[in-house]
């Protein structure tokens, strides 16, 4: 069959190649030209006819490679090339230093503008990110924040709202209305310097009090989440006022926009009443419709492209509307996402859809859009200095102070009142949007918008450092008496945590505790910090613990620091083992790569790196033995498998003396059967079900294997040519 279906491709071919031949080589045709007429073109022809001939073919071929990338396709995907690539390497430094990735994408985006590159290599911004260019930029990322903003609607649990609603919309309004009385205070002594021409007091005013009014609902969720405050009473009152704000906050700020855009109070009043009328419509007969739908569509097969596209029209009709009516097309986004059903899973899979390619691949040329705008050589006086200083303190005092006396109010502790004080202040995305479109509106100037974005930097960036002083106190206490699980294995995806689990059963006798940690890094989405953990990561990993009548400590985490994850629960747990699996560098062939080698480095435990290749059961072990300074942490594990298993424990010594007789009757209370390394033959290890060797043997294997790949191109050893699961011990 293979046979014929090559045969008849070649005829294909042949076919095809005769007929190309005739129409284009066979006859004179393939020399005429069709005469050009215009006059213009036949000038602009005559000149890169003359300029080919002046070039030899590499110019030429330069030539036509600049042209091409002067097209406004090549143009904007070297932008969103270049604006992706800085934005990752800022997200990890400044995740690095314990700060949410946002403010390293946003601080990428103010290194790409005049503030930075643009100032030391102009050539650059010219070339890259030329002024006509930029309304591409723009658009695509009014797009991202369209459906940011209707995923930041969607995050908000109403339910929540209403059970918290007390102390939430106490603290939340006073945490807006504080700062938003000083914003207007300091717009007043602000308005003869620094407000635009044409603008009146009180746009200007209002949008400074708006401003310094906004809390960042998404990047607080990170923080919480990330110091391990969601689950406990401060983080949730925490994130429930942050809803309340951004919902009071987004309202008002609908309301400034229409009586800007209005320019009078009768147009003014006319625009307020249809907003009213327009919500009303969303909440009473769109919410419902979407209701009724969701308990149709249930379950996330069901739900096909034409219940997506129908969402996906909702949201982009109720931001044309908002538009249309003058209060913003982000705010219509926002409401579409509100009044989603949450009784189903339609939220979910919308989010599942979006949200990645819109934080990961919108937001950041929003980040771009405005670090291009910013323009901080614009603080070019120290009056222009100290009136920002002025800003981010009077910003500080009143959502900090202003939330914290707030709490404290309602009868929360100073620690914890500084603590939701400290979490409102948080600015962050939400703040740049304000800023953008108070910009795009003409209301504030370029000087003010640098001085608020250098505001909604500092205020977010000192978020962490202020939280860690008290955030020890909050913690919940995970374990009231002593709890030892002398086995800990830590895995990532639920294959390698099933596989980790077997091995960790043939080390455990019956009843003994194994502590399982599933490690996810922190979600760069919204949705996720706050969905239930699915309890089918652990199905089947709990049913091999029950069939060996292992008790199974689960725990999940979100962390971006794994080494001191695994680290702090090992001491916790008080475990003796910890397992984990393998990890291979995208360059090279050491499986001990990355974060295994930290973790190898970095904690106290004895640590074992599992090289799964399918182990069902373990009946027969070889331990590969070499470094006696190993010998202790490798017969350990060794004599638990035995202790626990009906397992045949056989050593494989390599190195000119046989180990001591006597390590094996302390460890095994017998002698096992030994013998050298080079008496080995794959025949014999393929009858391994588990070999067991130690860190400095397997590094020593890795070395010499990296020297036969570099220099014979081949890799030839009896460990890497046997497909069995190999244990690597470090002590």
């Amino acid at each position: 069959m293979k046979k014929l279906n090559s045969i008849t491709y070649l005829i294909i071919t042949l076919v095809f190649s005769l007929v190309m031949g005739l129409v284009f080589y066979g006859s004179d045709r393939y020399k005429l030209e069709k005469p050009i007429t215009d006059p213009k073109k036949i000038e602009t022809l005559k000149k890169v006819e003359k300029q080919k001939k002046d070039q030899n073919i590499l110019e030429q071929f330069g030539s036509e490679v600049r042209a091409n990338l002067k097209d406004p396709l090549s143009m904007i995907l070297i932008q969103i090339i270049i604006v992706l690539g800085l934005s990752r390497i800022f997200s990890r430094i400044f995740r690095k230093m314990g700060q949410p990735s946002v403010i390293g994408e946003i601080f990428a985006g103010i290194a790409l503008g005049p503030s930075l590159i643009g100032y030391f290599f102009p050539e650059f911004s010219n070339i890259f990110f030329p002024k006509e260019s930029l309304a591409y930029i723009k658009i695509l990322s009014q797009i991202g924040l369209l459906v940011f903003m209707f995923i930041i609607g969607m995050e908000l649990d109403v339910g929540i709202l209403k059970r918290q609603a007390s102390q939430a919309v106490f603290i939340s309004h006073t945490s807006i209305i504080f700062p938003f009385m000083l914003g207007t205070i300091l717009a007043y002594f602000l308005f003869e310097k620094y407000a635009p021409e044409g603008v009146s007091f009180l746009s200007f005013g209002l949008f400074m009090g708006i401003s310094l009014s906004i809390t960042a609902f998404p990047v607080l969720a990170r923080i919480i989440q990330e110091k391990g405050l969601s689950k406990t009473p401060l983080g949730i009152i925490t994130l429930t006022c942050a809803a309340v704000d951004d919902i009071s906050a987004w309202c008002i700020l609908a309301l400034i926009i229409a009586i800007v855009h209005a320019g009078t109070m009768l147009i003014s009043v006319f625009v307020l009443v249809l907003s009213v009328v327009f919500v009303a419509i969303m909440v009473s007969y769109v919410q419902p419709l979407l209701n009724r739908m969701s308990k149709i569509y249930v379950s996330k097969e069901i739900i096909g492209k034409g219940v997506i596209t129908a969402l996906i029209l909702i949201m982009l009709c109720s931001a044309v509307v908002s538009e249309g009516i003058g209060i913003h097309a982000l705010f219509g986004a926002f409401l579409a996402g509100v009044i989603m059903p949450t009784n189903t899973k339609l939220r979910q899979v919308l989010t599942e859809k979006f949200e990645d390619f819109s934080m990961i691949f919108l937001l950041p040329l929003f980040f771009a859009y405005t670090g291009i705008r910013t323009k901080i050589g614009l603080l070019n006086e120290w009056e222009h200095v100290f009136t920002c200083i002025y800003i981010i303190i009077l910003a500080t005092i009143g959502k900090l102070i202003g939330s914290m006396f707030a709490a404290r109010f309602v009868g929360h502790s100073w620690k914890e009142s500084f603590a939701i004080g400290t979490l409102m202040n948080t600015r962050g995305l939400m703040e740049l949007i304000v800023l953008n479109i108070g910009y795009d509106l003409g209301v504030i100037s370029p000087t003010i918008f640098v001085m608020m974005v250098i505001m909604a930097l500092v205020t977010t960036f000192a978020t962490g450092p202020l939280l860690n002083l008290v955030i020890d106190d909050f913690k919940k206490v995970e374990q009231d008496e002593e709890r030892i699980s002398p086995i800990l294995f830590a895995f990532g995806p639920t294959a390698a945590g099933v596989s980790l689990m077997r091995l960790a059963a043939s080390l455990s006798s019956k009843n003994t505790n194994i502590a399982a940690l599933h490690l996810s890094p922190v979600p760069e989405n919204i949705t996720s910090l706050n969905r239930e953990i699915s309890e089918s990561i652990f199905n089947e990993i709990s049913q091999i613990a029950e069939d060996k009548k292992i008790i199974l400590n689960k725990i999940y985490k979100y962390s971006d620091d794994i080494v001191k994850e695994i680290s702090t629960t090992a001491k916790l747990e008080q475990s003796s083992l910890v397992l984990m699996g393998a990890s291979k560098r995208l360059f090279g062939q050491n499986f001990l790569g990355g974060k295994v080698e930290k973790v190898l480095s970095e904690v106290d435990s004895t640590v074992g790196v599992f090289l799964d290749k399918n182990l069902k059961e373990v009946k027969q072990v070889g331990i590969f033995y070499s470094d006696p300074n190993e010998a202790e942490a490798i017969f350990d594990v060794a004599s638990l498998i035995y202790k626990n298993t009906t397992s045949k424990i056989e050593l494989i010594f390599d190195s000119e003396k046989e180990p001591d007789k006597k390590l094996f009757k302390d460890y095994f209370g017998k002698q096992i059967l030994s013998y050298p390394f080079w008496e080995l033959n794959k025949k014999k290890i393929s009858s391994y079900s588990l070999v067991i060797i130690g860190y400095k043997h397997w590094l020593e294997i890795e070395n010499s294997l990296e020297k036969k790949i570099l220099f014979f191109g081949e890799r030839e050893d009896l460990l890497s040519s046997i497909n069995l699961p190999i244990l690597i011990i470090r002590g």
